[in-house]
């Protein structure tokens, strides 16, 4: 499962595009499927699959930016002009 209860989560796919990219407040699991969260801030429907959704989360202290690992090393070296 991608959530747990009291995460914020953005939804990435649902059946009513209005949804779409909303962000829900995941509840307490969905009694009707084994898969699913009960949600509030949806316009429709109280419930979505865990598949529809990824959590916001704070990665905590030890996280790092995987972004400056995409980008060059400056170098120390000044350029002639």
């Amino acid at each position: 499962m991608n959530c747990k209860p009291g995460d914020l989560a953005i939804v990435v796919y649902c059946i009513n595009s209005a949804n779409l990219g909303r962000v829900l407040r995941v509840v307490r699991p969905f009694p009707l499927f084994a898969d699913a969260w009960e949600v509030e801030g949806q316009d429709s429907g109280k419930w979505a699959f865990d598949s529809w959704l990824r959590p916001i989360r704070n990665p905590g202290d030890d996280a790092q930016d995987e972004t400056l690992q995409w980008l060059p090393v400056p170098s120390q070296h000044k350029e002639a002009a």
